[in-house]
């Protein structure tokens, strides 16, 4: 590295340092050396990256910067719906985030009998999670009464093969449009048996109602109704005392 430009490196730390130890005094003098520093850094960055050229080697140069966040959120369009849907992951330890990839595909064929599911599939993977992941599923539109969070995974623990099957414990918002549910790793419904990841397919299925047998059960009372009416008469003619004589 060229002598110039380590010196002016070392006079700016000492300048600092001097700064601290004699107080406000010199506070101009570290701003004027602050000001230069970027000149000098940049300076010494280079020195460093022509002797690393000469010696014949690689220079990677990494920027002074923050360390990248985890990813806590991803969107994407999805069937059925104008709009984007947004997955929040919450909970799991500060180093739980999302894997690269993930968002709405289309549904497996064929799907569980009676159940429809016309807004595709979430699918996602989070690695780094210690305990459970508290998923949070927003929607661009209100989701109907009869929706329900169906998940494909093992429906129960220990199960080594992935089904369909309803989630219970799912809670969605006043408005329909938010879906929140909790998985815990290894645990059911988590499609990868690894420690500290969790492969979550899910997604909100409609499922018909029960229909409710009204006719039959108005005929059926009908007929007792009818029975128990005869009944009552013909017991109300036999008690009736017979008049004779007349």
């Amino acid at each position: 590295m060229p002598r110039k430009h380590l010196l002016l490196a070392n006079f700016a730390s000492l300048a600092a340092f001097s700064a601290v130890r004699g107080g406000a005094a010199r506070a101009g003098l570290v701003a004027l050396l602050v000001g230069l520093c970027p000149w000098a850094c940049a300076k010494v960055k280079e020195a460093s990256a022509e002797a690393a050229l000469a010696a014949g080697g690689a220079v990677a140069l990494v920027a002074d910067a923050a360390a990248t966040p985890a990813r806590k959120t991803l969107s994407g369009g999805l069937e059925g719906m104008q709009g984007e849907a947004v997955v929040t992951l919450l909970g799991g330890g500060a180093d739980c985030a999302l894997e690269p990839g993930g968002g709405f595909g289309q549904a497996p064929a064929p799907e569980p009998k009676g159940v429809r599911m016309p807004y595709g599939v979430l699918a996602f993977s989070a690695s780094g999670c210690t305990g459970s992941i508290t998923v949070q599923l927003t929607y661009p539109e209100p989701l109907p009464p009869t929706a329900q969070l169906w998940k494909l995974g093992p429906a129960t623990q220990g199960a080594t093969t992935s089904t369909w099957f309803a989630w219970s414990g799912a809670q969605f918002s006043a408005d329909r449009r938010t879906v929140i549910y909790t998985v815990q790793d290894n645990g059911v419904g988590d499609s990868d048996p690894a420690v500290g990841r969790i492969r979550d397919p899910a997604t909100v299925a409609l499922v018909p109602l029960v229909a409710v047998p009204l006719l039959a059960d108005t005929t059926w009372a009908l007929w007792v109704a009818a029975v128990i009416l005869g009944l009552m008469g013909w017991l109300d003619v036999r008690s009736r005392p017979r008049i004779t004589g007349l």
